[in-house]
């Protein structure tokens, strides 16, 4: 007898949860343990009233967010997947064999609660009955801040509602952009022309070679790539596409559903659909899911350990590249900045964006890398401005 560790779902939900099971179990004690594991979740609803279903798809095992996005039929059956026999084993060949091995981040079974045979009352309804006082509150308190949050987004939907790109997103436009919770923008967004070079570099790509899914924008700490993250979240919301949209130094994105005739927001991916996502970060781990995703955007700094799982297959990689003499005079201009309220060097260096990045030969010896960054150290304030100072006359 061997022990295995099974990741569950229950549709609808989207949490997943850890289930230990004897290999030699039937399906039917793997619903009993299901039940027992969610008892208070559960209530009432019988061990019997779990259907499951192998979260497989293609042969391959779903991930956290793609069992999440999984819809129940009206006929109360998962179409596309298999159902367990319940009188069959555990270590069935055609469920968790001899060769399963449980890998990082899969989901191996999918829980779908039945209605109650009494009345037809629903299980989620008989789940709420069970809810004690204090817990409602919670969820409800939950529910308000979601709702709230929904609303917080609401401003940034509607100006991409009412965007002509031809007009209100050409090169050099100013959009003042309304408070929302995509990031921090005091005083803008600036349309610059590398954000429309890097759209059609990217687009033409992807039209041109369907086994490309993933897009890599690298760039300096600073340089603009969260800002280009909400300006193609735009862009694709003008051409009405379900977007989803993770926020620098957050785990789950938002999703923006397209229903036809508006956007609906929530935290889980609406039921039968894939998105195009952007993901603001280093960390690639939600923007790994090729069944969610139909394309995936990740915006990191240069720093290849950070995204080595998310360039393996199918990435197209581009780096920004930095602000020009004209783009920043441009926003000089549209923020107003008198040449008079600082220093020259100081107000361009600060417009240029991203901090100063070391690039490296391949051929470069381990001790010439050293003796370069340190002889580009500065060593005090003043040898700092000077080192600005001609690096921008040599861009200027």
């Amino acid at each position: 007898m061997v022990q295995l560790e099974l990741t569950c779902t229950i549709v609808g939900e989207g949490r997943a949860f850890d289930v230990k099971v004897d290999d030699r179990w039937k399906a039917t004690k793997l619903q009993e343990a299901i039940q027992t594991k969610n008892k208070n979740d559960l209530g009432k609803v019988d061990a019997k009233d779990l259907q499951l279903y192998l979260a497989k798809k293609d042969g391959i095992w779903l991930t956290s967010a793609g069992a999440a996005s999984v819809a129940l039929g009206g006929d109360e059956t998962l179409h596309g997947f298999e159902k367990m026999d319940p009188t069959l084993f555990i270590k069935n060949p055609k469920y968790f064999g001899a060769n399963f091995q449980p890998g990082e981040g899969e989901v191996h079974v999918l829980v779908v609660v039945l209605k109650s045979p009494a009345g037809g009352v629903t299980a989620a309804a008989t789940m709420t009955e069970e809810i004690p006082g204090a817990k409602r509150q919670r969820t409800e308190a939950a529910v308000d801040r979601t709702t709230s949050l929904n609303g917080r987004l609401v401003p940034i939907i509607e100006m991409a509602q009412q965007l002509n790109p031809e007009t209100r997103l050409t090169v050099g436009s100013w959009l003042d952009i309304p408070l929302t919770n995509l990031g921090r923008f005091d005083t803008g967004l600036f349309v610059r022309k590398e954000y429309w070079d890097l759209h059609k570099m990217i687009k033409q790509r992807l039209e041109s070679n369907d086994k490309i899914y993933r897009v890599l924008v690298v760039g300096s700490p600073g340089i603009g790539k969260s800002v280009f993250g909400v300006f193609l979240l735009l862009v694709l919301m003008v051409e009405k596409k379900d977007v989803a949209y993770r926020v620098f130094g957050q785990v789950a994105p938002y999703y923006f559903s397209w229903n036809g005739t508006k956007y609906e927001i929530s935290r889980t991916p609406a039921a039968g659909k894939r998105y195009e996502g952007l993901f603001d970060g280093d960390d690639t781990g939600g923007a790994l899911d090729s069944f969610l995703f139909l394309h995936a955007y990740v915006f990191a700094s240069p720093r290849t350990t950070n995204y080595n799982h998310f360039v393996k297959e199918g990435c197209f990689k581009v780096c920004m590249n930095p602000w020009t003499k004209t783009e920043c005079q441009q926003l000089a201009d549209a923020l107003h900045l008198d040449d008079e309220d600082q220093d020259d060097w100081l107000r361009r260096y600060n417009l240029v964006g991203g901090n100063p990045r070391f690039l490296f030969s391949t051929a470069e010896t381990l001790d010439s890398l050293v003796e370069r960054v340190k002889g580009d150290v500065p060593h005090d304030i003043e040898d700092l401005k000077r080192k600005i100072h001609l690096g921008i006359v040599a861009r200027f």
